[in-house]
């Protein structure tokens, strides 16, 4: 729990404005293997994979598609 509170800290400290919590939290997904996607750009998701997409600098959305799908 230590640690948790000491990441949540760190991740305050360095996110003074919506635009740096943004870039923090994609730096995250991307260390953590999710790809972004650019609006502009025509999806091609893939099963397994997961994803992330940044819009204004200022809202993130993040998933993550399952491998497989049931019912």
């Amino acid at each position: 729990m230590e640690n948790l509170n000491k990441d949540l800290l760190d991740f305050l400290n360095h996110s003074h404005s919506e635009y740096n919590a943004i870039n923090n939290i994609k730096k995250v997904l991307l260390t953590k293997g999710f790809i972004e996607l650019k609006e502009e750009e025509l999806f091609n998701l893939k099963k397994g994979n997961d994803y992330f997409l940044v819009r204004n600098d200022s809202a993130i959305v993040a998933f993550k598609v399952p491998s497989e799908i049931t019912d």
